[in-house]
């Protein structure tokens, strides 16, 4: 299990794609009409006047995933640092050496304009002794139109510069429904790889209620390979949030088939009235 994190993780850039935070993981992954104080990882068009967040993802495997992040004004800013524990590493001939811990870092700032947001990142990846790193920018935009919001956006505009190669560019539409005053119901699709996203929020008071799920096909089949719908590729998700005064305290949960992950946030609003 760890080997193929670690392998699709680091070695394809994946890591960029990961949208971290207790409400987007609780809801499937969904990002574009998220707002949870980590809007430059979600959609920088789509941002609280001001907000911060502290989010702590653990994976199984000693897999760790800190994410902070906020808004002030227009602005916008954040990071996140991916550490994948201790790995005992090898020569050619199968005798151990170091022991070393790979992890990935990404921080980037970013600024709204009205209904449009544009972002830039930067990003460091560490296996062993091989560092690669690069820039991306992300660009955002969303509407609403009575009780329906649509969001769109285009993540890792960029390149990784050390070894020249491409990251996973690709593009997200998302749409949230306000069902009833108690009710959002949000579902989003990213492409080129396809990645279905859907969940519903219920809000009860100062609770939160998270329930969803997503769909990742595997990619990079080789040869004659063919692949249909398999609840394989499914994870379900659900969460939790409590606001208390200026703050909403929350976690979530994805569960799959080769793994479960545990999100825990913070979120602080010091313009909220308590």
């Amino acid at each position: 299990m760890i080997l193929l994190f670690f392998v699709v993780a680091i070695e394809s850039n994946q890591f960029l794609r990961l949208s971290p935070g207790v409400i987007s993981q609780g809801l499937g992954g969904s990002s574009v009409l998220i707002d949870e104080g980590l809007s430059i990882f979600h959609n920088p068009a789509l941002s609280k006047e001001m907000s911060f967040n502290f989010t702590l993802s653990r994976w199984l495997y000693g897999t760790n995933h800190l994410t902070c992040g906020g808004a002030y004004d227009n602005s916008i800013f954040g990071i996140t640092y991916l550490n994948y524990g201790q790995i005992q590493g090898y020569d050619e001939a199968g005798n151990p050496t170091m022991v070393f811990t790979p992890y990935d870092l990404c921080a980037g700032i970013g600024y709204r304009f009205g209904p449009v947001g544009i972002a830039l990142k930067a990003f460091i990846q560490q296996i062993d002794d091989q560092s690669m790193y690069g820039l991306c920018a992300v660009i955002g935009t969303h509407f609403q139109y009575n009780s329906l919001s649509i969001g769109l956006k285009v993540d890792n505009l960029g390149k990784e510069l050390a070894e020249n190669t491409a990251i996973p560019l690709y593009s997200a539409i998302g749409i949230k429904y306000h069902m009833t005053s108690a009710i959002d119901i949000h579902a989003e699709m990213k492409a080129p790889h396809i990645e279905l996203s859907t969940g519903i929020v219920y809000t009860y008071q100062n609770l939160k209620l998270l329930l969803g799920g997503r769909y990742l096909p595997p990619e990079n089949l080789t040869g004659e390979t063919t692949i249909g719908f398999s609840t394989d590729d499914l994870c379900w998700t659900g969460g939790i949030s409590v606001s208390v005064e200026n703050y909403d305290i929350g976690y979530s949960i994805v569960y799959g088939n080769l793994s479960v992950a545990h999100q825990f946030s913070v979120t602080f609003e010091p313009t909220r009235n308590p």
